[in-house]
């Protein structure tokens, strides 16, 4: 589906048009073209915009790198937006084709700054009159912010598993910071193609772009920029949380294996007394001494007791 927005700069006309669109707008007209997830109202006005078959295979693919190409009559960015998804960061593609006096947006799913801007007709006419470049600039700002959410939750998220850690460290627990730590590596990957294409934009070395219009896109990669960090800040939390998660296991084991071997220890003075009186040999001279039984106690019950004894002196327990 296609949404028209048309303004005549002239005369001040904004009007949503409900019509396909035939020829390429006035110099005295600004258009903005939106198109949701339809190959075929894209295929319609490719020729009409005289769009490149480079862009065309961009825009209709899924997933495509976030980059900007410049063409001889517009420039084609592509950026993402994060939108969380049952607990998991999924990405917006958004395509903007940028000419003198047009933009074409084109997206596979609903994309919340674009929704925004829609219902507010009155922005889009002020947005429109600035440049088709400002409806990219709203639009690319909304998409970066969304990012900002999304390591929100992130952090939620991580927090509690934090705090799980100290009271059951568990390979469950391993398996999610392993995710998140691969989420957390896609969105500095995102972040890291975002600062080249913002930094181009912020800087003016593309065309199609007025000069005022550098400043709201400093703005934009200044956002990128905070964005980076945060995620950098995320990276290194997650990855002290795997190396504490490692520590505590390795603790908890180190201590299953300190009882098992004091045991082990404590019991063994016992353990040798009653081999050595347990063996079937004929002729043991002690067997027929009255004395024998208890004795063969006292002695397996005192040097426990002084085992027990030498490890709570040495604080091995």
């Amino acid at each position: 589906m296609a949404k028209l927005y048309l303004l005549n700069k002239k005369k001040n006309d904004f009007n949503e048009l409900k019509i396909p669109l035939t020829k390429l707008p006035k110099k005295e007209e600004c258009i903005w073209i939106d198109i949701h997830e339809s190959k075929e109202d894209f295929l319609a006005i490719k020729d009409i915009f005289r769009i490149h078959a480079l862009t065309v295979d961009d825009c209709l693919k899924k997933e495509t790198r976030i980059k900007i190409e410049t063409f001889d009559n517009y420039i084609l960015v592509i950026v993402y937006g994060i939108v969380m998804h049952k607990g998991e960061p999924k990405i917006q593609e958004v395509d903007f084709i940028v000419g003198q006096n047009f933009i074409i947006t084109n997206h596979l799913n609903d994309v919340e700054g674009i929704l925004h801007l829609q219902n507010d007709t009155k922005t889009i006419q002020a947005l429109l009159n600035k440049g088709p470049e400002f409806i990219m600039q709203y639009i690319v700002d909304r998409l970066i912010e969304s990012f900002f959410d999304a390591i929100e939750k992130l952090d939620e998220e991580i927090d509690i598993i934090e705090s799980k850690i100290f009271k059951k460290a568990d390979a469950h627990l391993l398996s999610r910071l392993f995710k998140f730590k691969q989420h957390i590596m896609d969105l500095k990957r995102h972040t890291t193609n975002h600062r080249e294409v913002l930094g181009a934009l912020a800087k003016r070395s593309v065309p199609f772009l007025s000069p005022r219009s550098e400043v709201y896109y400093r703005d934009v990669y200044d956002k990128v920029i905070r964005v980076s960090d945060f995620i950098e800040i995320q990276r290194e939390i997650v990855s002290n949380i795997v190396e504490t998660h490692t520590i505590v296991v390795s603790n908890k084991m180190n201590e299953i294996i300190k009882v098992l071997t004091i045991i082990t220890t404590v019991s063994m003075p016992a353990t040798i007394v009653a081999t050595i009186y347990g063996m079937n040999f004929k002729y043991m001279p002690e067997l027929n001494w009255e004395w024998s039984y208890p004795v063969a106690w006292i002695v397996m019950i005192v040097s426990t007791a002084a085992m027990m004894w030498y490890f709570r002196k040495k604080e091995w327990f």
